[in-house]
């Protein structure tokens, strides 16, 4: 796979020099990136929409090689008014036949957070305490204990992409308001967990991971608490979550395959467990490369906590890397039976890499979404769709 949209690339360190036994070796990262909504009609605040992640690894070697440390990251994001992934996706009141609810209240998808009712306080600036945890890396495994992703998510490598906050698939930032595709599978969002990971043996590696209470509300996942109006909200408890993938260069061939399956199940808990089925996802990632070129799939399907209320999710891209220039072709779509809504989202970039640790690019996107409507006393559909120019630019330190 090319090196821009590798898991690691867009996070450059400053490093000590290699450390011996018994030293401590301490890791920092920056990635702050911007983009910048051209030749739109648009709310001045919305225009630019900005991200920034600040990271630290410290790491002790033992005389018998075993690998002891911390790592944390701080997150701070402006973005379109939602929580993470969760926003209101049209209009479903509960009144209606066929929109779900709980004592006279709209329903939120355990996993996406989408939900058809207004009244969530969706702020456009938000920050959290992203990871902050301990870590043991022995011969044959890896052992985590702390704030961080889930077995599921350190699995699945992301599918290529020129941009790191634009992107098809779960993007990091929604200029348009109706993002709807996700293939991420953030079932235990950054909450406290105990992960545990093998080391690659023959390309394959196994990661598990239990997650007690799954309530963090953070910049790219939010499971907020639920208000005394609006929708409601799953508590999610006892999250289990497995994952598989494989990483191999074929040198007789020059290709390299990279793939991941993920499984993630919970209990849904808190006063309104009634109206919640136990929520459960699966995931699957695959990415081929060869050269200069990279295309990749990425699917998930879930229950989203609610009975009828299935989601599901699927993402395709093609990248070509010339130079410091990487070009990719990347579309996504999504349907939720939980909010009567689908969508799709076709993007077009090329971005630059400088040599100073600064990226630069420009896209073109076009996505469309039905959701839900109002009509009378019945509930009906609207559509609508939106192209937009942009920029996107960042630093990497």
């Amino acid at each position: 796979m090319m090196s821009r949209f590798s898991a690691t690339v867009f996070a450059a360190s400053v490093l000590t020099q290699p450390a011996p036994a018994n030293a401590l070796e301490i890791t920092a990262s920056l990635k702050a990136d911007a983009v910048v909504r051209l030749g739109t009609e648009t709310d001045r605040s919305q225009a630019v929409l900005a991200d920034v992640s600040l990271g630290l690894e410290a790491e002790h070697i033992t005389q018998d090689g075993w690998r002891l440390g911390a790592v944390a990251s701080l997150r701070a994001q402006h973005d379109s008014a939602r929580r993470g992934f969760a926003r209101q996706a049209g209009d479903c009141p509960p009144a209606l036949a066929d929109c779900p609810s709980t004592h006279g209240r709209g329903l939120s998808g355990a996993l996406t957070g989408l939900h058809a009712v207004g009244g969530l306080d969706a702020d456009t600036g938000r920050g959290e305490v992203e990871a902050a945890y301990l870590f043991v890396r022995a011969p044959r495994f890896e052992l985590r204990l702390g704030r961080g992703p889930g077995a599921a998510a350190i699995e699945a490598e992301p599918l290529p992409g020129a941009f790191r906050l634009m992107r098809a698939d779960a993007g990091l930032v929604d200029p348009e308001g109706f993002a709807l595709a996700s293939t991420a599978n953030t079932l235990s969002t950054n909450s406290a967990k105990i992960v545990v990971q093998s080391r690659r043996l023959l390309g394959f590696r196994a990661s598990a991971s239990y997650t007690p209470q799954a309530q963090s509300c953070g910049v790219d996942v939010c499971r907020p608490e639920t208000g005394a109006a609006g929708p409601v909200f799953a508590e999610v408890e006892n999250v289990l979550e497995g994952a598989l993938s494989f990483d191999h260069r074929f040198r007789s061939s020059g290709q390299r395959w990279t793939a991941s399956l993920a499984a993630s199940a919970g209990e849904a808990g808190g006063p309104f467990a009634a109206g919640f089925e136990d929520p459960w996802a699966a995931s699957a990632r695959v990415i081929w490369s060869r050269g200069a070129l990279s295309a990749g799939l990425g699917a998930l399907v879930s229950n989203d906590g609610v009975e009828d209320g299935d989601y599901r999710a699927l993402s395709a891209s093609l990248a070509w890397e010339r130079g410091p220039w990487l070009t990719a072709l990347e579309w996504a779509g999504a349907d939720s039976d939980l909010v009567h809504a689908q969508g799709w989202t076709l993007q077009l970039g090329s971005s630059r890499l400088f040599e100073n640790g600064a990226v630069a690019g420009v896209g073109l996107r076009h996505g469309e979404e039905t959701v839900p409507a109002v009509h009378g006393v019945q509930r009906a559909s609207d559509t609508r769709s939106a192209s937009t120019l942009f920029v996107e630019a960042g630093l990497r330190f």
